[in-house]
């Protein structure tokens, strides 16, 4: 009878599960929702990072063109100890997704599409730890394609 007693303190001991429980509420990410995305200016890099672990997975941001041409949005990565991976999706007016990069592509991740004038939207997401990255947009017009 000890042994059974000693057996099922061991399973269920080994197999309890503590998940870790924030002591406060995660802070509110308002770049996570379309409505805040952060404007990008063509031409400008943008420093931001993700951390998906601390509820902060994705970032949205907007990029207007005046002119019709081949936009594309590029995100680097940053070197980082914690595994974490990252994807990128450009919707255009009209269009839903206008073209995407898989998670596992070798950096940069790159998006591009042929745009007429308007807002473009662009997802950032990331799954894993702590993951810094630059963006930058890039609008070549018509006339110079």
């Amino acid at each position: 009878m000890l042994r059974w007693a000693l057996l099922a303190t061991l399973l269920l001991g080994g197999c309890a599960w503590e998940a870790w429980v924030p002591s406060e509420p995660l802070p509110r990410d308002p770049d996570a929702d379309r409505r805040n995305a952060i404007p990008l200016v063509p031409g400008e890099i943008h420093t931001d990072r993700l951390h998906c672990k601390a509820g902060d997975c994705r970032d949205w941001f907007i990029v207007s063109t005046r002119v019709p041409g081949e936009l594309q949005v590029e995100v680097r990565p940053s070197p980082t100890e914690e595994a974490a991976s990252l994807r990128v999706v450009l919707f255009g007016p009209g269009a839903g997704a206008a073209d995407h990069t898989s998670w596992d592509e070798t950096p940069p991740l790159r998006v591009r599409t042929r745009a007429p004038a308007g807002a473009y939207f662009v997802l950032v997401e990331g799954t894993g730890g702590r993951q810094p990255f630059q963006i930058v947009a890039t609008l070549q017009p018509n006339s110079a394609i």
